[in-house]
């Protein structure tokens, strides 16, 4: 599911991605955790290409099976911030490692959190209404 994407420049200079079209997802029931993936960044080895190398191979191994849906990703000074629902904890964080394990060691960080009306995604939504 490639989806269309919105870009939205917020107050504190951070730039918000989110996906476009997820409601029926949402409101599926099917998908009640949110797993946000932190990427910490220092000045001196954050790699803009490595982290879409990794949002990439997520995008696929997660989104073939349904497991899970990307749905938004922050963009701020000293992180990054890949927000996911997911059906499965347990799957999630086996998908999760089998990608991790082709790349080096990264300054990531994940946690989960029960999300099961999306409060994340439509407040994200509400903000991109707020800028058009």
């Amino acid at each position: 599911m490639k989806g269309n994407w919105f870009v939205a420049e917020l107050t504190d200079g951070s730039k918000l991605r989110g996906r476009m079209g997820l409601e029926e997802h949402a409101q599926s029931g099917l998908y009640p955790y949110r797993i946000d993936v932190v990427w910490k960044k220092s000045d001196s080895d954050f790699d803009e290409d490595m982290t879409a190398k990794m949002e990439e191979q997520l995008l696929l191994i997660l989104e073939e099976q349904r497991d899970a849906f990307l749905a938004l990703v922050k963009d701020a000074e000293k992180e990054m911030t890949f927000s996911w629902y997911a059906r499965n904890l347990g799957d999630f964080e086996k998908k999760l490692n089998q990608v991790l394990m082709f790349f080096p060691p990264l300054p990531i960080s994940v946690f989960s959190s029960d999300d099961d009306e999306w409060l994340s995604y439509y407040s994200a939504l509400k903000v991109l209404n707020n800028f058009y």
